[in-house]
């Protein structure tokens, strides 16, 4: 997995009024151990309706454990005025005690 990030800096896909959306990815260095295979990346992409801009950051976790994978997402959208310190207080963290029960329950129903 960690592979696949490395090969893909950036994505793009059509938004709902059919305007293209550059998103950047980028690996995130502080894994969570979780299951046989953790990876975390997060994607920043910018939006503009009208005259307003927002700044979308997704913090995308997924864990392999066997044959089974779970993933965790979380989102942050915030004004893109902002200064570069507070969006910075916005960037989705994360929690790795959810992260770890999850796991915990997916190698455990796999066993059941």
């Amino acid at each position: 997995m960690d592979k696949a990030l490395d090969a893909c800096p950036s994505l793009s896909f059509l938004n709902r009024y059919g305007d293209r959306v550059q998103v950047d990815i980028e690996g995130v260095a502080d894994q969570v151990p979780a299951g046989d295979a953790t990876v975390s990346f997060r994607m920043h992409f910018t939006t503009d309706a009208g005259r307003f801009k927002t700044d979308h950051d997704s913090l995308i976790t997924t864990v392999r454990s066997g044959e089974a994978i779970i993933t965790v997402v979380s989102d942050s959208i915030f004004a893109s005025q902002l200064s570069a310190a507070k969006k910075r207080s916005f960037l989705p963290k994360l929690d790795q005690n959810l992260l770890k029960r999850q796991a915990d329950a997916l190698r455990e129903a796999q066993h059941s």
